[in-house]
């Protein structure tokens, strides 16, 4: 056995530390072996090794640094997963309301952030809806949007083709699309992240200066052929079932995505130019989730589809709300009368969803009685001989199953789309194509979200709303050791 100088023993102990952090570099483990050697080392210099002309042979790798860049991005995207669960463990009002108080710049890149991941990262459906609320109740307060939706260069015609309670819709100049102007941008939050064939694409937002404040325009596709309160009336009753059928579809990816819609009917349903009905207007929607507070109520104005529920203080819209206007959205296109058409005054309607007054079934008599108090509003189109249509028994009986009094008692959604399916009705239509106006996306802000900053966000975040003595390392600290 041959004994180990001072020096070198020093050197191996230097190596085996057990704190990682205090052992010596490789390079300075070269720069201390160099003064340790004393003796010259006198062996022949190193000579190329014999057939290494074979390494010509070997096939090379052709890297795509755009591609890599990206797979980097999702990797860290995935690292930032865990704090953000952890942090959506919370009540979604308080991780709001900590998050109000941060830095403008802060906001910005939470709300770019939580965009992201909704867009290519979260699959969970629970996922998604927590994130979901937490941005929209975010954008709501904070009037910060996901900079990617902004286009520019936007121009369209003045004088509004259509107005409802969130804003007046203009026909563009340049594309065909259909600004709306409106005042605040809850609605952006989940419309845009709304992908489904019967619910109307969102393509952007844009801002326009209105003296010293800005007004917001949500940007989607122009439908000529209007909302379906106007165009129903104009097909053979059998030819309106698919668009009902439509509708369904359309509210049930809503409710499988956890939104409540809150303002269904005619007017809020668009027509493609296939013929094939669209649900818009999120103006009034929420989100559901388990940890989010209820919010102020947001009940329709339109009260003859308001559920009997909704009439009471502090009521909630809800999914079988949702539903009771469906069957409501049923008997007006299938009769051509409004529901509760006998009685002309919104404060009747109220009175008689107050005490659960079932929707009458249209009768010839009864029409032709009320019909002298029908305003312009409900009526759907008076140059026709007969101004309604008789419901057939299956349709009765799918809108009372709808319309129950009681929220428990109505239909689930994929029990209606069986019963609809049930009916066998023939749809003609052409099937659906690419809307017009995509080239929309091209005029789309491009954005890169720092990660790293992120993270960083998440770990204030955490410490205000759920504060903790532990030592644990936050995700930035623990990569910041590593360096």
């Amino acid at each position: 056995m041959e004994m180990i100088g001072d020096d070198m023993w020093d050197l191996i102990e230097q190596c085996c530390l057990s704190v990682w952090h205090n052992r010596p570099t490789a390079l300075r483990v070269v720069e201390l072996l160099t003064n340790i050697i004393e003796a010259e080392d006198d062996r022949p210099p190193a000579e190329q090794l014999p057939d290494t002309s074979i390494l010509a042979l070997r096939s090379r790798a052709e890297l795509n640094f755009l591609d890599l860049e990206a797979l980097l991005g999702k990797i860290q995207v995935e690292l930032l997963r865990t704090p953000l669960s952890k942090l959506l463990q919370s009540k979604i009002k308080d991780v709001a309301a900590a998050a109000v108080e941060l830095l403008p710049n802060d906001i910005r890149s939470l709300v770019d952030f939580l965009d992201l991941t909704l867009k290519d990262y979260l699959l969970k459906s629970d996922e998604r809806s927590r994130v979901l609320a937490l941005l929209s109740k975010l954008t709501s307060s904070t009037q910060t949007f996901p900079q990617c939706y902004e286009v520019k260069r936007i121009q369209y015609q003045p004088v509004p083709i259509a107005e409802g309670g969130f804003g007046t819709v203009h026909r563009g100049l340049d594309l065909n699309i259909g600004p709306s102007l409106q005042e605040w941008i809850k609605e952006l939050v989940l419309w845009s992240h709304s992908s489904h064939p019967n619910v109307l694409p969102f393509y952007g937002v844009f801002f326009e200066s209105i003296g010293p404040s800005r007004r917001i325009c949500l940007v989607s596709p122009f439908m000529k052929n209007g909302n379906l309160h106007d165009y129903a009336p104009r097909l053979p009753q059998i030819s309106r079932i698919p668009l009902i059928l439509d509708v369904i579809n359309g509210l049930g990816y809503l409710h499988i995505c956890g939104i409540v819609h809150s303002d269904l009917k005619g007017q809020n349903v668009l027509i493609s130019d296939e013929g094939r009905g669209l649900l818009t207007d999120f103006g009034a929607s929420h989100i559901i989730t388990a940890t989010a507070a209820p919010t102020t109520s947001t009940i329709s104005k339109t009260f003859r589809f308001a559920a009997p529920e909704l009439v009471e203080d502090g009521a909630q819209p809800s999914k079988t709300s949702d539903v009771w206007a469906f069957g409501c959205l049923c008997y007006q296109v299938l009769s051509r009368k409004s529901p509760y058409y006998q009685y002309s005054r919104d404060f009747q309607v109220v009175a008689a969803l107050s005490r659960k007054e079932p929707l009458k079934r249209p009768s010839s008599a009864e029409i032709d009685d009320d019909d002298d108090d029908d305003d312009d509003e409900t009526n759907w189109d008076l140059e026709l001989d007969d101004d309604w249509d008789p419901i057939d028994d299956q349709a009765w009986s799918l809108i009372t199953k709808c319309c129950a009094p009681e929220p428990g008692d109505r239909l689930k959604i994929p029990a209606v789309q069986e019963l609809l399916a049930d009916m066998k009705v023939w749809d003609d239509r052409p099937t659906m194509k690419v809307v017009p106006g995509a080239d929309i996306f091209k005029l789309r802000f491009k954005l890169d979200v720092d990660l790293n900053y992120v993270g960083e966000i998440l770990d204030k975040l955490q410490a205000k709303v759920a504060p903790s003595d532990s030592k644990t390392l936050s995700l930035n600290q623990f990569f910041n050791q590593m360096q």
